[in-house]
């Protein structure tokens, strides 16, 4: 369970780096964060053009993890409404993204491909988190649900 948790907009029209500088505009209303969520806009684009949203989206600078260690020190797990934090177009970024995510003192998990297309999405909310543990997986699947405060 995480809370408090978050969900910024981040308007992506096309496919493009996700940097700080689109996270500094609102991360002084999250600080106290637990959990994260980014809404590119892109959940029309995975019912409209499914191959478009899973080989040609918005990803993650590799430089974002350290900026929000630094600006939201409670924060424990990020996520995005794209099929991954990387993208295939981008693949040394997104490596590197996912171990500046997960690997050192403090790791950030991530969830990928959220549906956050719900407009009640707003404020502050608790987010469950239920993973299927699987062997021979580099991920795990979840059910995840959000419970607004």
């Amino acid at each position: 369970m995480f809370f408090p948790a978050y969900c910024v907009d981040v308007c992506k029209p096309k496919s493009e780096e996700i940097s700080v500088s689109d996270l500094a505009t609102n991360i002084s209303d999250v600080q106290n964060a637990e959990a994260l969520l980014i809404h590119t806009g892109w959940d029309v684009i995975r019912l409209k053009d499914p191959r478009r949203y899973s080989h040609d989206h918005p990803w993650i600078s590799p430089e974002v993890p350290h900026f929000l260690r630094k600006k939201c020190p409670h924060l424990r797990l990020f996520g995005i409404d794209q099929i991954s934090v990387s993208s295939v177009l981008h693949r040394e970024a997104g490596h590197e993204c996912h171990r500046e995510f997960l690997c050192g003192e403090r790791p950030i998990l991530i969830l990928e491909d959220l549906n956050l297309s719900d407009t009640r999405i707003k404020g502050s909310f608790r987010i469950h988190m239920y993973p299927f543990i699987l062997d021979n997986i580099d991920g795990v699947p979840a059910i995840v649900v959000l419970e607004k405060k």
